[in-house]
């Protein structure tokens, strides 16, 4: 809309496309909103490697506009430690929303507690499938083994992630995956999706297969089972996510910028 009348460049930066939220069942209003972007677009920016290849592959797209620009993310405060619990936790936190896909997490750790009965789970979270997800706990006979915390934020974030001994990013679709180096910052092991793009800058976490609760369960049950994986896992992921800071990315996005309007760097008047 502003494109025509301004006659500056466009610049469309794509967090999440409507495909990588809801796959098959996709807005056609949506898609044809993102298309227009896409095609008045000079500069295409993605928050990964994985997110550029969702968009080629539902999109026309003229590739030589993309420009990947990874996230950074904003260290927590971890405040106080953590009281000490007798039942290892393990932790899902994000929307309750389908591209999350908290019913697998929920299905692998009908799982993990055949095998370890007093673990504890908990769902940090709000959004439109609370109440499904309450009914498969019931189902799966969980309900006295987890917690719906609803909406987290702030100093009661920072609580959530360090109370936890594992952190699950479960999504069926994942562009990137900030909550991850939150996890990773705090010293928590953490398992994401194999194509999550998160991968692309950390590598000290388990993978798994979207949508295969049985292998999310083992890998839940391995850092269980294994004290000495957990803290190799921690150890290295607090080393890595000490380098993604916002001045990387910021540089970045300054230099696409100027590539488009060199004359603002230049410091004349546009």
């Amino acid at each position: 809309l502003l494109k025509e009348p301004t006659k500056k460049p466009l610049v469309v930066h794509f967090h999440s496309c409507e495909a990588e939220r809801r796959g098959p069942r996709a807005s056609r209003d949506a898609r044809a909103v993102e298309q227009a972007a896409l095609d008045a677009a000079e500069r295409v920016l993605c928050v990964s490697e994985a997110s550029a290849r969702t968009l080629r592959a539902h999109y026309a797209l003229e590739y030589a506009k993309v420009r990947v620009l990874h996230n950074a993310f904003t260290p927590l405060d971890p405040g106080k430690p953590s009281p000490e619990h007798d039942a290892p936790v393990v932790l899902y936190l994000g929307r309750l929303s389908e591209q999350k896909s908290p019913d697998i997490f929920l299905a692998a750790a009908a799982r993990v507690r055949a095998r370890h009965p007093s673990a504890r789970f908990v769902l940090a979270g709000e959004g439109e499938l609370y109440p499904e997800l309450v009914e498969l706990a019931r189902e799966l006979e969980l309900t006295e083994h987890v917690t719906f915390t609803g909406f987290v934020s702030g100093e009661e974030l920072a609580r959530t992630y360090a109370a936890a001994d594992v952190y699950v990013l479960s999504s069926s679709s994942e562009p990137f995956g900030i909550s991850a180096l939150e996890a990773l910052s705090l010293g928590v092991p953490t398992i994401v999706p194999h194509a999550a793009g998160v991968t692309e800058v950390v590598r000290s976490v388990l993978r798994f297969e979207p949508g295969d609760a049985g292998e999310l369960a083992d890998k839940i049950v391995s850092l269980l089972e294994r004290p000495a994986l957990r803290r190799q896992l921690s150890a290295a992921g607090l080393r890595e996510v000490k380098k993604l800071r916002w001045e990387r990315p910021a540089r970045a996005l300054r230099g696409i910028y100027d590539e488009l309007v060199p004359h603002v760097s230049a410091g004349t008047a546009p």
